[in-house]
């Protein structure tokens, strides 16, 4: 037990000792001391020395050296130096303080080969480069080449005369520095090498960016093209189902017997006023209502281009029913203040739908041949919208009053609120021209329906 004791203290007295002597020994570097750094001394083939044989600093004045540079616009020059005039850590009077690993080393300027002041890098003559954001120009932005030293310099005037220039340089115009030719020469090569690699780095990440940026545009232009071809593909499936619009721009008009030869229910002509809407440029076709219902109630089943007919005013709620749900719009039957402003061109005065000549715009008893015939074969309307005069009676949403029009509002009427007759307007194919006007008006029950009743839309959105 004593032999284990004694020799614990022994080892104890020994790790003491060696604590004390590392702390004593100091880290050369050339002929430099620098402060006790082990990572710094094995990094760079440097021994720790004890203290007591380290040579004695001595005091002793800046040195001057001659400094050579390369700055903007790729001029040189070189001169005495004497240190900067900053307390930067990188660049100050003696040299640049640098930093590794929580030790500090003061480097004086006669060990350095050349300083990258703009990329804070530097070439030490032991061969190590150093890499520091302390020297970076930017951290320093205020130091310049300290003690001005003189210079012969030609100064434009009278005879050319010569004149002496002090020479004061700032960091920040200063792309290498060094102490010697080959050493600015060499700073310059790696300086050359790193601006190329940052240009080759540069390209790269734009060629990268014009790549991305291609790329994207080339997704967004294939999705425009699929939005667009399904916008298309949208409408052409709302025409092929619900039929083509017109874009009716509202306005007012005076509406009722505009020539005096109506009848009394025409009367008396008064001023109404519409909002815009869509209205069908065609009349319901027996191929759209069979598309949507699965039938074809049509007396006259001559094709998928004709007008469908023989459904009453209850039917086509139906069928607006179904079509909106197919389609993902809204519709509804016109209102009779509606129909007639389209009819009639936007309410001019007009007695047919489009003008004056009946056989020129509609399908009706003296030229029909006794039936209906394909929609849009007879001119169309000053809005390019078809068959209003002639072809098949078109239902509309308002309930008749043979009275309505002595107290009808203004601006967009909807008809009495109630009834027993919905409104149909337009004549047909077995009506006389007469009622094939822009003006008359017929009535019948919503549940009846014949071969000569059909319709046309209003679409909502």
């Amino acid at each position: 037990m004593r032999i284990f004791q004694r020799f614990a203290v022994i080892l104890l007295i020994s790790l003491w000792l060696s604590s004390v002597a590392y702390a004593d020994k100091i880290c050369p570097v050339g002929s430099e001391i620098y402060p006790d750094s082990v990572q710094y001394c094995t990094q760079h083939g440097n021994k720790l020395i004890p203290k007591k044989n380290a040579p004695t600093p001595q005091e002793t004045s800046p040195s001057v050296a001659r400094i050579h540079l390369h700055y903007a616009g790729g001029q040189k020059d070189a001169f005495d130096f004497g240190g900067f005039n900053a307390d930067c850590d990188g660049y100050g009077k003696e040299g640049s303080r640098y930093t590794e690993n929580g030790a500090s080393v003061t480097i004086p300027w006669r060990d350095f080969i050349y300083i990258l002041p703009e990329y804070g890098r530097a070439k030490l003559k032991n061969g190590y480069d150093v890499e520091s954001e302390s020297l970076k120009r930017g951290n320093c932005s205020e130091a310049q080449i300290r003690g001005k030293g003189k210079r012969k310099a030609t100064v434009a005037g009278d005879g050319g005369e010569k004149a002496e220039e002090i020479v004061e340089m700032a960091l920040s115009r200063i792309d290498v520095l060094s102490f010697d030719e080959k050493g600015l020469e060499e700073g310059r090569a790696v300086r050359e090498a790193i601006i190329q690699k940052r240009e080759e780095t540069n390209k790269i990440a734009e060629a990268g960016k014009r790549q991305a940026t291609e790329e994207a545009e080339r997704r967004a232009e294939t999705e425009k093209r699929r939005r667009e071809a399904d916008a298309e593909a949208a409408r052409r499936m709302d025409e092929k189902v619900a039929g083509e619009f017109v874009f009716v721009k509202g306005g007012c008009y005076q509406m009722g017997d505009t020539f005096g030869k109506g009848r009394p229910d025409e009367r008396p002509l008064h001023e109404v006023c519409v909002d815009d809407f869509h209205l069908g440029k065609y009349e319901v076709t027996q191929g759209q209502w069979q598309g949507v219902m699965g039938r074809n109630p049509a007396y006259h089943k001559n094709g998928d281009d004709y007008p469908v007919e023989q459904v009453s005013w209850n039917d086509v709620q139906g069928f607006i029913l179904k079509l909106g749900e197919k389609t993902g719009h809204s519709y509804r039957l016109p209102s009779e203040a509606e129909w007639e402003y389209a009819a009639r061109s936007g309410g001019k005065p007009e007695k047919y739908s489009g003008g004056a000549d009946v056989d020129a715009m509609g399908w009706y008893q003296s030229n029909s041949g006794g039936k209906a015939h394909n929609v849009g074969t007879k001119a169309p309307n000053g809005l390019g919208i078809h068959d209003m005069s002639g072809n098949v009676w078109e239902w509309v949403q308002d309930w008749y009053g043979s009275g309505y029009y002595s107290g009808s509002p203004r601006n967009n009427p909807k008809g009495p609120s109630s009834g027993t007759h919905r409104v149909a307007r337009g004549g047909g194919w077995s009506a006389e021209a007469e009622s094939c006007s822009s003006t008359d008006r017929e009535y019948l029950i919503p549940a009846g329906g014949n071969n000569f009743m059909g319709f046309r839309l209003v679409k909502v959105r």
